[in-house]
């Protein structure tokens, strides 16, 4: 990657059924199958989609979804076609620098 687009986070989906890479940062998010080789499903979100909010500060994995956080506060919930803004998401302008996915509560 280029210019401004550094890498904050880079996982794969630990679902047995899932061969997922995701990868998040500045100006950065991408997401690939690892199926048939490193095949890019989903590329750099546009920043209309998310007003104000180019950094993907981190992620973590839930069954097929992926949680993204921003540097503004929000969370977005992605999968390999489409994503969305949580609306639970506390968009107060603070970055979120850590995210954990839990079983249960």
């Amino acid at each position: 990657l280029r210019g401004d687009k550094a890498i904050y986070s880079v996982s794969i989906n630990p679902s047995p059924t899932h061969s997922e890479v995701a990868v998040t940062g500045n100006n950065t998010f991408r997401y690939y199958n690892l199926s048939n080789g490193l095949q890019q499903l989903r590329g750099d979100i546009p920043p209309k989609e998310i007003p104000g909010s180019n950094h993907y500060m981190c992620h973590t994995w839930a069954g097929e979804k992926l949680y993204v956080c921003t540097n503004q506060g929000d969370i977005l919930q992605e999968d390999s076609k489409t994503g969305t803004v949580l609306s639970c998401s506390p968009n107060d302008g603070l970055a979120i620098e850590a995210i954990v996915t839990k079983n249960k509560g």
